[in-house]
Protein backbone atom coordinates (compact mmCIF):
# COMPACT_ATOMS: atom_id res chain seq x y z
CA UNK A 1 0.00 0.00 0.00
CA UNK A 2 1.48 3.28 -0.76
CA UNK A 3 1.58 5.58 1.62
CA UNK A 4 1.02 9.35 1.78
CA UNK A 5 4.38 10.67 1.57
CA UNK A 6 5.01 8.05 -1.72
CA UNK A 7 1.98 9.63 -2.75
CA UNK A 8 3.14 13.04 -2.78
CA UNK A 9 6.84 12.59 -4.15
CA UNK A 10 4.95 11.22 -7.31
CA UNK A 11 2.83 13.86 -7.50
CA UNK A 12 5.41 16.18 -6.89
CA UNK A 13 7.88 14.65 -9.04
CA UNK A 14 5.04 14.40 -12.00
CA UNK A 15 4.73 18.30 -11.88
CA UNK A 16 8.51 18.40 -12.79
CA UNK A 17 7.92 17.32 -16.22
CA UNK A 18 5.93 20.54 -17.78
CA UNK A 19 8.59 22.46 -16.18
CA UNK A 20 11.83 20.61 -17.20
CA UNK A 21 9.94 20.39 -20.80
CA UNK A 22 9.83 23.70 -21.18
CA UNK A 23 13.04 24.49 -19.87
CA UNK A 24 14.02 22.53 -22.40
CA UNK A 25 12.63 24.22 -24.99
CA UNK A 26 14.10 27.63 -24.20
CA UNK A 27 17.51 25.99 -24.19
CA UNK A 28 20.55 28.41 -25.44
CA UNK A 29 17.93 31.38 -25.44
CA UNK A 30 20.41 34.32 -25.25
CA UNK A 31 20.06 38.07 -24.97
CA UNK A 32 22.46 40.87 -26.23
CA UNK A 33 23.08 44.07 -25.17
CA UNK A 34 23.36 45.81 -28.66
CA UNK A 35 22.88 44.48 -32.18
CA UNK A 36 26.57 45.74 -32.26
CA UNK A 37 28.02 43.94 -29.20
CA UNK A 38 25.96 40.65 -30.22
CA UNK A 39 25.31 37.45 -28.10
CA UNK A 40 29.09 37.09 -26.67
CA UNK A 41 30.95 39.37 -25.06
CA UNK A 42 35.09 39.43 -24.55
CA UNK A 43 37.19 41.16 -22.35
CA UNK A 44 37.93 43.42 -25.21
CA UNK A 45 34.55 44.83 -25.51
CA UNK A 46 33.97 44.69 -21.74
CA UNK A 47 36.89 46.78 -21.41
CA UNK A 48 35.76 49.18 -24.03
CA UNK A 49 31.92 49.30 -22.64
CA UNK A 50 33.01 49.67 -18.96
CA UNK A 51 31.06 46.23 -18.01
CA UNK A 52 31.08 44.11 -15.23
CA UNK A 53 33.77 46.04 -12.96
CA UNK A 54 33.37 42.96 -10.10
CA UNK A 55 34.90 40.83 -12.61
CA UNK A 56 38.93 41.38 -13.15
CA UNK A 57 39.14 38.13 -14.52
CA UNK A 58 35.94 37.96 -17.00
CA UNK A 59 37.29 36.43 -20.46
CA UNK A 60 33.73 36.08 -22.17
CA UNK A 61 30.52 35.85 -21.37
CA UNK A 62 26.74 35.63 -22.64
CA UNK A 63 23.24 36.50 -20.86
CA UNK A 64 21.50 33.35 -21.29
CA UNK A 65 17.69 32.85 -20.53
CA UNK A 66 16.87 29.23 -20.69
CA UNK A 67 15.49 29.74 -17.29
CA UNK A 68 13.07 32.42 -18.02
CA UNK A 69 15.28 35.05 -15.97
CA UNK A 70 18.76 36.94 -16.79
CA UNK A 71 21.67 34.99 -15.82
CA UNK A 72 25.02 36.07 -16.67
CA UNK A 73 27.24 33.56 -17.78
CA UNK A 74 30.70 33.68 -17.77
CA UNK A 75 34.29 32.49 -17.89
CA UNK A 76 37.01 33.54 -16.01
CA UNK A 77 40.83 33.25 -17.83
CA UNK A 78 43.81 33.69 -16.09
CA UNK A 79 47.17 32.41 -14.43
CA UNK A 80 46.95 29.47 -16.65
CA UNK A 81 42.98 28.65 -16.03
CA UNK A 82 39.51 29.02 -17.02
CA UNK A 83 36.57 28.62 -14.68
CA UNK A 84 32.82 29.04 -16.11
CA UNK A 85 30.55 30.61 -13.36
CA UNK A 86 27.28 32.62 -13.50
CA UNK A 87 24.70 34.67 -11.67
CA UNK A 88 21.44 35.31 -11.60
CA UNK A 89 20.79 39.43 -13.24
CA UNK A 90 17.17 41.52 -12.78
CA UNK A 91 15.77 42.32 -15.66
CA UNK A 92 15.96 46.36 -14.58
CA UNK A 93 19.80 45.49 -14.46
CA UNK A 94 20.28 44.13 -18.02
CA UNK A 95 17.63 47.15 -19.26
CA UNK A 96 20.30 49.57 -17.75
CA UNK A 97 23.00 48.12 -18.80
CA UNK A 98 21.95 48.17 -22.45
CA UNK A 99 20.99 51.83 -22.44
CA UNK A 100 24.48 52.58 -21.58
CA UNK A 101 25.58 50.42 -24.10
CA UNK A 102 23.14 52.44 -26.61
CA UNK A 103 24.33 55.91 -25.26
CA UNK A 104 27.85 54.85 -25.87
CA UNK A 105 27.58 53.84 -29.20
CA UNK A 106 25.44 56.50 -30.34
CA UNK A 107 28.92 58.90 -28.69
CA UNK A 108 30.74 56.85 -31.18
CA UNK A 109 28.24 57.68 -33.74
CA UNK A 110 27.24 61.45 -33.14
CA UNK A 111 30.09 63.20 -36.00
CA UNK A 112 33.17 61.39 -35.22
CA UNK A 113 33.06 60.93 -31.66
CA UNK A 114 34.61 63.66 -30.19
CA UNK A 115 35.73 65.81 -33.25
CA UNK A 116 33.38 68.33 -33.51
CA UNK A 117 32.66 70.59 -36.91
CA UNK A 118 32.85 74.67 -37.07
CA UNK A 119 29.55 74.80 -37.54
CA UNK A 120 27.87 72.38 -35.13
CA UNK A 121 24.83 74.22 -33.29
CA UNK A 122 24.61 74.80 -29.95
CA UNK A 123 21.97 72.34 -29.23
CA UNK A 124 23.93 69.62 -31.37
CA UNK A 125 27.09 70.62 -28.90
CA UNK A 126 24.77 70.09 -25.90
CA UNK A 127 23.67 66.45 -27.50
CA UNK A 128 27.33 65.21 -27.85
CA UNK A 129 28.60 66.92 -24.83
CA UNK A 130 25.82 64.88 -22.98
CA UNK A 131 26.76 61.26 -24.83
CA UNK A 132 30.60 61.91 -23.83
CA UNK A 133 29.24 62.12 -20.17
CA UNK A 134 27.57 59.12 -20.33
CA UNK A 135 29.62 57.13 -21.90
CA UNK A 136 31.91 58.17 -19.06
CA UNK A 137 29.34 56.87 -16.64
CA UNK A 138 28.76 60.79 -15.76
CA UNK A 139 25.34 60.44 -15.65
CA UNK A 140 24.16 62.93 -13.32
CA UNK A 141 26.34 65.75 -15.67
CA UNK A 142 24.26 63.59 -18.68
CA UNK A 143 21.17 64.20 -17.02
CA UNK A 144 21.60 68.04 -16.32
CA UNK A 145 23.35 68.75 -19.66
CA UNK A 146 19.99 66.79 -21.53
CA UNK A 147 17.39 68.61 -18.96
CA UNK A 148 19.07 72.24 -20.00
CA UNK A 149 18.80 70.89 -23.57
CA UNK A 150 15.07 69.90 -23.21
CA UNK A 151 13.95 73.29 -21.43
CA UNK A 152 16.34 75.56 -23.83
CA UNK A 153 16.02 73.60 -27.40
CA UNK A 154 12.57 71.69 -27.33
CA UNK A 155 11.84 72.47 -30.76
CA UNK A 156 15.19 71.56 -32.42
CA UNK A 157 16.32 67.48 -33.38
CA UNK A 158 18.62 68.05 -30.14
CA UNK A 159 15.76 68.70 -27.85
CA UNK A 160 13.63 65.68 -29.21
CA UNK A 161 16.55 63.43 -28.61
CA UNK A 162 16.74 65.19 -25.42
CA UNK A 163 13.14 64.53 -24.31
CA UNK A 164 13.74 60.89 -24.85
CA UNK A 165 16.88 59.86 -23.57
CA UNK A 166 16.61 61.91 -20.00
CA UNK A 167 14.23 59.17 -18.35
CA UNK A 168 16.66 56.64 -19.19
CA UNK A 169 19.39 59.13 -18.42
CA UNK A 170 17.83 59.88 -14.80
CA UNK A 171 17.44 56.02 -14.45
CA UNK A 172 21.28 55.33 -14.83
CA UNK A 173 21.86 58.02 -12.55
CA UNK A 174 19.89 56.69 -9.63
CA UNK A 175 20.00 53.74 -7.80
CA UNK A 176 23.56 51.83 -9.47
CA UNK A 177 21.51 48.49 -10.97
CA UNK A 178 23.30 48.52 -14.40
CA UNK A 179 26.54 46.63 -14.62
CA UNK A 180 28.54 48.99 -15.34
CA UNK A 181 28.99 49.76 -11.36
CA UNK A 182 30.71 48.30 -8.71
CA UNK A 183 28.92 46.16 -6.68
CA UNK A 184 26.05 45.53 -8.97
CA UNK A 185 26.50 42.22 -9.91
CA UNK A 186 25.93 41.46 -6.28
CA UNK A 187 22.23 40.06 -5.63
CA UNK A 188 22.37 40.55 -2.14
CA UNK A 189 17.67 40.55 -2.31
CA UNK A 190 17.88 37.99 0.56
CA UNK A 191 20.70 39.37 2.65
CA UNK A 192 18.03 41.00 5.30
CA UNK A 193 16.49 37.62 5.20
CA UNK A 194 19.31 35.92 6.26
CA UNK A 195 20.40 38.12 8.95
CA UNK A 196 16.86 37.80 10.56
CA UNK A 197 16.72 34.25 9.90
CA UNK A 198 20.37 34.28 12.25
CA UNK A 199 19.07 36.69 14.77
CA UNK A 200 15.83 33.72 15.80
CA UNK A 201 18.61 31.10 15.11
CA UNK A 202 21.00 32.71 17.80
CA UNK A 203 18.07 32.69 20.58
CA UNK A 204 17.70 29.05 19.83
CA UNK A 205 21.80 28.44 19.87
CA UNK A 206 21.64 30.57 23.32
CA UNK A 207 19.16 28.13 25.12
CA UNK A 208 20.04 25.31 23.38
CA UNK A 209 23.59 24.95 23.89
CA UNK A 210 23.50 25.25 28.03
CA UNK A 211 20.73 22.81 27.78
CA UNK A 212 22.70 20.70 25.36
CA UNK A 213 25.74 21.39 28.49
CA UNK A 214 23.27 19.86 31.23
CA UNK A 215 23.75 23.25 32.68
CA UNK A 216 21.82 24.38 35.59
CA UNK A 217 23.32 27.65 36.42
CA UNK A 218 21.00 30.54 35.36
CA UNK A 219 23.88 32.75 34.30
CA UNK A 220 24.55 30.25 31.88
CA UNK A 221 21.63 30.82 30.03
CA UNK A 222 21.76 34.49 30.63
CA UNK A 223 25.35 34.61 28.93
CA UNK A 224 23.63 32.14 25.82
CA UNK A 225 20.85 34.57 25.71
CA UNK A 226 23.11 37.68 25.33
CA UNK A 227 26.42 36.45 23.16
CA UNK A 228 24.57 33.81 21.06
CA UNK A 229 21.90 35.96 19.31
CA UNK A 230 24.15 38.74 18.89
CA UNK A 231 27.19 36.50 17.36
CA UNK A 232 25.20 35.07 14.85
CA UNK A 233 23.75 38.75 13.74
CA UNK A 234 27.36 39.95 13.38
CA UNK A 235 28.57 36.66 11.70
CA UNK A 236 25.80 36.90 9.25
CA UNK A 237 26.12 40.88 8.02
CA UNK A 238 30.01 40.55 8.22
CA UNK A 239 29.64 37.78 5.78
CA UNK A 240 27.20 39.01 3.68
CA UNK A 241 28.78 42.28 3.48
CA UNK A 242 30.01 41.82 0.21
CA UNK A 243 28.62 38.77 -0.79
CA UNK A 244 25.92 37.87 -3.35
CA UNK A 245 22.87 36.50 -1.19
CA UNK A 246 19.71 36.26 -3.52
CA UNK A 247 15.96 35.27 -1.79
CA UNK A 248 16.66 31.72 -3.21
CA UNK A 249 19.90 31.22 -1.19
CA UNK A 250 18.74 32.87 1.74
CA UNK A 251 15.91 30.60 1.85
CA UNK A 252 17.81 27.20 1.38
CA UNK A 253 20.51 27.96 4.06
CA UNK A 254 17.35 28.99 6.51
CA UNK A 255 15.79 25.54 5.19
CA UNK A 256 19.32 23.50 6.49
CA UNK A 257 19.00 24.66 9.17
CA UNK A 258 15.26 24.09 10.00
CA UNK A 259 15.13 20.40 8.86
CA UNK A 260 18.97 19.84 10.06
CA UNK A 261 17.50 20.56 13.61
CA UNK A 262 13.96 18.75 12.90
CA UNK A 263 15.60 15.22 11.93
CA UNK A 264 18.35 15.64 14.57
CA UNK A 265 15.58 15.89 17.71
CA UNK A 266 13.35 13.81 16.09
CA UNK A 267 15.26 10.43 15.22
CA UNK A 268 17.38 11.40 18.91
CA UNK A 269 13.89 11.65 20.29
CA UNK A 270 12.75 8.04 19.65
CA UNK A 271 15.73 6.59 20.78
CA UNK A 272 16.87 6.04 24.27
CA UNK A 273 18.81 9.22 24.14
CA UNK A 274 18.33 11.43 27.49
CA UNK A 275 16.82 14.85 26.84
CA UNK A 276 19.80 16.92 27.51
CA UNK A 277 21.63 14.93 24.36
CA UNK A 278 18.29 14.87 22.49
CA UNK A 279 19.38 19.18 22.29
CA UNK A 280 22.71 18.42 21.52
CA UNK A 281 21.88 16.51 18.77
CA UNK A 282 19.93 18.54 17.47
CA UNK A 283 22.57 21.45 17.77
CA UNK A 284 24.60 19.53 15.72
CA UNK A 285 22.40 18.51 13.13
CA UNK A 286 20.99 22.46 12.78
CA UNK A 287 24.45 23.59 12.41
CA UNK A 288 25.33 20.72 10.26
CA UNK A 289 22.71 21.45 7.54
CA UNK A 290 23.60 24.99 7.57
CA UNK A 291 27.02 24.34 6.33
CA UNK A 292 25.65 21.48 4.24
CA UNK A 293 23.30 24.14 2.08
CA UNK A 294 25.56 26.95 1.98
CA UNK A 295 27.89 24.99 -0.61
CA UNK A 296 24.49 23.80 -2.45
CA UNK A 297 23.13 27.15 -2.97
CA UNK A 298 26.23 28.33 -4.11
CA UNK A 299 26.43 25.60 -6.88
CA UNK A 300 23.05 24.93 -7.71
CA UNK A 301 20.65 27.91 -9.10
CA UNK A 302 17.56 27.99 -6.29
CA UNK A 303 15.51 30.55 -7.69
CA UNK A 304 13.12 32.24 -5.00
CA UNK A 305 10.33 30.42 -6.20
CA UNK A 306 12.39 27.01 -6.46
CA UNK A 307 13.59 27.36 -2.84
CA UNK A 308 10.12 28.65 -1.09
CA UNK A 309 8.39 25.66 -2.53
CA UNK A 310 11.55 23.35 -1.08
CA UNK A 311 10.82 25.05 2.12
CA UNK A 312 7.44 24.92 2.38
CA UNK A 313 7.81 20.85 1.41
CA UNK A 314 9.71 20.45 4.39
CA UNK A 315 6.47 21.14 6.35
CA UNK A 316 4.06 19.84 4.31
CA UNK A 317 5.78 16.43 3.93
CA UNK A 318 5.47 16.09 7.71
CA UNK A 319 1.86 17.27 7.98
CA UNK A 320 1.11 14.17 5.11
CA UNK A 321 2.89 12.17 6.66
CA UNK A 322 0.82 12.32 10.35
CA UNK A 323 -2.06 11.83 8.25
CA UNK A 324 -0.72 9.08 6.77
CA UNK A 325 0.32 7.47 9.96
CA UNK A 326 -3.13 8.00 11.37
CA UNK A 327 -4.90 6.62 8.00
CA UNK A 328 -3.30 3.35 7.93
CA UNK A 329 -3.31 3.28 11.81
CA UNK A 330 0.62 2.99 11.83
CA UNK A 331 0.08 5.78 15.23
CA UNK A 332 -1.51 3.00 16.88
CA UNK A 333 0.53 0.35 16.29
CA UNK A 334 4.03 2.16 16.76
CA UNK A 335 4.60 4.37 19.68
CA UNK A 336 6.92 6.88 17.42
CA UNK A 337 4.91 5.23 14.44
CA UNK A 338 3.81 9.23 13.59
CA UNK A 339 6.70 10.83 14.29
CA UNK A 340 8.72 8.30 11.96
CA UNK A 341 6.04 8.67 9.55
CA UNK A 342 6.28 12.70 9.72
CA UNK A 343 10.10 12.77 9.74
CA UNK A 344 10.27 10.91 6.66
CA UNK A 345 7.20 12.99 4.85
CA UNK A 346 9.27 15.98 5.36
CA UNK A 347 12.29 14.45 3.86
CA UNK A 348 10.38 13.37 1.14
CA UNK A 349 8.59 17.19 0.64
CA UNK A 350 12.25 18.50 0.35
CA UNK A 351 13.49 16.05 -1.36
CA UNK A 352 10.39 16.17 -4.36
CA UNK A 353 10.48 19.75 -4.10
CA UNK A 354 13.98 20.37 -4.78
CA UNK A 355 13.52 18.25 -7.85
CA UNK A 356 9.49 19.14 -9.35
CA UNK A 357 10.16 23.33 -8.56
CA UNK A 358 12.89 23.40 -11.07
CA UNK A 359 12.34 27.10 -12.41
CA UNK A 360 9.09 27.56 -11.02
CA UNK A 361 8.08 31.90 -11.47
CA UNK A 362 7.24 32.37 -8.18
CA UNK A 363 7.32 34.88 -5.04
CA UNK A 364 7.48 34.64 -1.23
CA UNK A 365 4.22 36.42 -1.15
CA UNK A 366 2.58 33.77 -3.02
CA UNK A 367 3.69 30.96 -1.56
CA UNK A 368 2.48 32.54 2.05
CA UNK A 369 -0.95 32.55 0.62
CA UNK A 370 -0.72 29.26 -0.98
CA UNK A 371 0.20 28.08 2.66
CA UNK A 372 -2.33 30.02 4.33
CA UNK A 373 -4.82 27.84 1.91
CA UNK A 374 -4.13 24.89 2.97
CA UNK A 375 -3.86 25.85 6.78
CA UNK A 376 -7.42 27.31 5.90
CA UNK A 377 -8.17 23.69 4.37
CA UNK A 378 -7.29 22.24 7.56
CA UNK A 379 -9.76 24.41 9.40
CA UNK A 380 -12.71 23.81 7.14
CA UNK A 381 -11.88 19.85 7.08
CA UNK A 382 -11.75 20.31 10.87
CA UNK A 383 -15.32 22.19 10.77
CA UNK A 384 -16.99 19.61 8.81
CA UNK A 385 -15.88 16.60 11.10
CA UNK A 386 -17.72 18.68 13.69
CA UNK A 387 -20.41 19.65 11.91
CA UNK A 388 -21.06 15.76 11.51
CA UNK A 389 -19.87 14.84 14.95
CA UNK A 390 -17.24 12.37 13.34
CA UNK A 391 -15.99 9.93 16.18
CA UNK A 392 -13.80 7.99 14.28
CA UNK A 393 -10.14 9.34 14.24
CA UNK A 394 -9.25 8.03 11.04
CA UNK A 395 -12.69 9.29 9.55
CA UNK A 396 -11.92 12.78 10.99
CA UNK A 397 -8.12 13.38 10.05
CA UNK A 398 -9.08 12.17 6.13
CA UNK A 399 -11.44 15.10 6.66
CA UNK A 400 -8.19 17.25 7.72
CA UNK A 401 -5.91 15.92 5.08
CA UNK A 402 -8.54 16.40 2.19
CA UNK A 403 -9.13 19.94 3.29
CA UNK A 404 -5.60 20.77 3.35
CA UNK A 405 -4.44 18.93 -0.08
CA UNK A 406 -7.70 20.63 -1.70
CA UNK A 407 -6.94 24.01 -0.04
CA UNK A 408 -3.27 23.90 -1.63
CA UNK A 409 -4.44 23.24 -4.81
CA UNK A 410 -6.88 26.18 -4.96
CA UNK A 411 -4.72 28.63 -3.19
CA UNK A 412 -2.18 27.61 -6.11
CA UNK A 413 -5.32 28.24 -8.45
CA UNK A 414 -6.90 31.38 -7.02
CA UNK A 415 -3.20 32.85 -6.71
CA UNK A 416 -2.20 32.44 -10.67
CA UNK A 417 -2.26 35.85 -11.22
CA UNK A 418 -0.48 37.00 -8.38
CA UNK A 419 3.36 37.25 -9.40
CA UNK A 420 2.28 38.57 -13.48
CA UNK A 421 4.46 41.82 -13.94
CA UNK A 422 6.81 41.12 -11.13
CA UNK A 423 10.56 40.77 -12.10
CA UNK A 424 10.92 37.24 -10.89
CA UNK A 425 14.39 35.08 -11.87
CA UNK A 426 12.64 32.01 -12.17
CA UNK A 427 10.92 29.70 -14.64
CA UNK A 428 8.76 31.03 -17.85
CA UNK A 429 5.61 29.64 -16.35
CA UNK A 430 3.54 29.47 -13.58
CA UNK A 431 1.72 26.86 -11.35
CA UNK A 432 -1.33 25.75 -13.18
CA UNK A 433 -3.99 23.17 -12.17
CA UNK A 434 -6.33 21.89 -14.42
CA UNK A 435 -9.23 18.84 -13.93
CA UNK A 436 -8.23 15.65 -16.27
CA UNK A 437 -10.96 13.11 -17.11
CA UNK A 438 -9.45 10.30 -19.29
CA UNK A 439 -9.85 6.57 -20.37
CA UNK A 440 -7.07 4.35 -19.46
CA UNK A 441 -6.71 1.15 -21.22
CA UNK A 442 -7.17 -1.91 -18.68
CA UNK A 443 -4.45 -3.96 -20.91
CA UNK A 444 -5.65 -6.79 -23.30
CA UNK A 445 -9.23 -7.84 -23.53
CA UNK A 446 -10.03 -5.60 -20.85
CA UNK A 447 -12.39 -2.49 -21.20
CA UNK A 448 -10.35 0.59 -20.82
CA UNK A 449 -10.92 1.98 -16.91
CA UNK A 450 -12.02 5.90 -16.80
CA UNK A 451 -10.00 8.01 -14.12
CA UNK A 452 -10.05 11.65 -13.28
CA UNK A 453 -7.99 13.52 -11.05
CA UNK A 454 -5.61 16.99 -11.65
CA UNK A 455 -2.79 17.62 -13.68
CA UNK A 456 -0.54 20.08 -11.57
CA UNK A 457 1.91 22.03 -14.00
CA UNK A 458 4.73 24.21 -12.80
Amino acid sequence: MLSLPRVLACLLVLASIPAAGAAGAETGATESLSDRLGPEIDAAERSHYGLFPDLPRFATGRFDLSKGAYRLIYMEGGDGSARQRGGTVSREAFRQTAWHVAFVEEHEAAAGGDSVSPGASEPDLLRRLALRYASRKRYDLASAIAADLRDSHAADPAGTWAMDAIPRLEALAGPRRALIWPGALLDQRGRTDLIVFSGYYGLWLGIAIPVALESEDAQAYAAGLLAAPAASVLLAVNATRNASISKGEATLISLGAHLGTWQGLGWAGRSDTDGNQVVAIGVATGLAGIALAIPISKAVHFSEGHAQITNSAMYWGGWFGLVESVLTGRDEKSDDGALVDMLVGSDVGVLAGAFAARGVRLSSSRMRLINLSGVLGIAFGGGIALLTETDDDVAAMAMLGAGSAAGLLLGTHWTRAHDQGKDLAAGGRAPAIEPVLALRSGGRDRAPIPTAGFRVSF
